[in-house]
């Protein structure tokens, strides 16, 4: 369709039968660098920001009957907006993590199979687990108890406090 050649100020026809090298990326040493190796036979996938836009592009060797490279094509998508959707996920997520961990309340979070999620470090230190060393180590005596004294909060069986994290019983 051409909307992402629009978005570059290019259009379909303006770009036919032009050099990749000469005409349309001449100062794009990534687009040059993707273009060679598909014309020394590699399929290529690369994310480039060109003009404000970032795009995904496939590139790959055009072959004639005899599997020699006479050409080279490529695909390319804006993916501009889902880029920016991620950033801002992540900006969203971060900020998410700062309040969680800055709140005086223990949160424990679980999914619907009752698996741990996430547990702030408020919550851990008051079922008795300490940060010590970069490393998370556990310096409570009868941990069922305690965690018996906190059942309101969660009635599932004791486990690994938080997947993926080096809290241990």
């Amino acid at each position: 369709s051409g909307a992402g050649l629009s978005a570059i100020d290019l259009s379909p026809g303006a770009v036919l039968g032009k050099s990749v090298f000469a005409d349309l990326f001449p100062n794009n040493p990534s687009v040059q660098e993707c273009t060679r190796r598909a014309l020394n036979g590699e399929q290529v996938r690369h994310v480039d920001t060109i003009r404000e836009h970032v795009f995904e592009t496939y590139y790959s060797p055009v072959r004639d009957a005899n599997g020699a490279v006479t050409g080279v094509i490529s695909v390319s998508t804006d993916i501009t907006q889902r880029i920016q959707a991620e950033d801002e996920r992540r900006a969203a997520d971060t900020r998410y993590r700062k309040l969680l961990e800055a709140l005086q309340e223990g949160i424990w979070q679980t999914d619907v199979n009752d698996t741990t999620v996430q547990v702030n470090l408020k919550m851990a230190a008051m079922l008795g687990y300490h940060r010590r060393h970069g490393h998370h180590a556990h310096h409570q005596e009868n941990r069922e108890e305690n965690y018996r004294n906190h059942e309101h909060w969660h009635s599932a069986p004791l486990r690994p406090l938080c997947a993926g994290t080096n809290l241990l019983p």
